[in-house]
């Protein structure tokens, strides 16, 4: 199939047709992304916010005329600047010892909430979803209008975030 035609499809809701393009564009886009937020995690998310963006405007662009990358870059640099953040000090490297080991549960408790807290919004959303009131990856996909998969990767994405975050506040 072209590029052309895997648009026209995409745009008629054909859920093969837009696998292709997403595992075509995403990285490319993530790394756009990359270079604005300095963030592994908000690139990943502005790429995919992107890339959904962009299927949902689909049925209303011209699919002969569109160039789907361009399009799509367009719309990876838009959501990357609104996820732009200043990172203050590198992650420190996680290590494979537990980084909670030893800590009061009062303490523990006070370091996940914050911990939480710095998630970005979609992430801190999921993981309470999925971990804290335990639903079903495909209720949580029907909420955020995502497909399960992708919520796979929106939590993967959270729980290293929240491990990150906890590993660099260790006492």
């Amino acid at each position: 199939m072209t590029e052309t035609e895997l648009v026209r499809a995409a745009a008629a809701r054909d859920p093969q047709a837009m696998t292709v393009l997403y595992r075509t564009h995403f990285d490319p886009l993530r790394r756009r992304a990359l270079a604005i937020t300095g963030c592994p995690e908000d690139a990943a998310d502005a790429a995919q916010d992107a890339l959904l963006a962009t299927f949902d405007r689909l049925p209303q662009l011209d699919a002969d005329a569109l160039q789907f990358g361009a399009y799509a870059t367009t719309a990876a640099r838009h959501h990357a600047f609104k996820r732009r953040r200043v990172i203050a000090e590198p992650v420190e490297e996680i290590s494979d010892e537990d980084p909670l080991a030893g800590l009061e549960r009062e303490e523990l408790q006070r370091r996940v909430r914050d911990a939480i807290r710095e998630l970005p919004e979609r992430q801190r959303r999921v993981i309470f979803r999925a971990d804290f009131e335990e639903l079903p990856r495909d209720e949580i996909a029907k909420e955020f209008g995502l497909t399960e998969n992708a919520i796979g990767q929106l939590l993967f994405r959270a729980r290293r975030n929240l491990q990150s975050t906890l590993a660099t506040t260790r006492a």
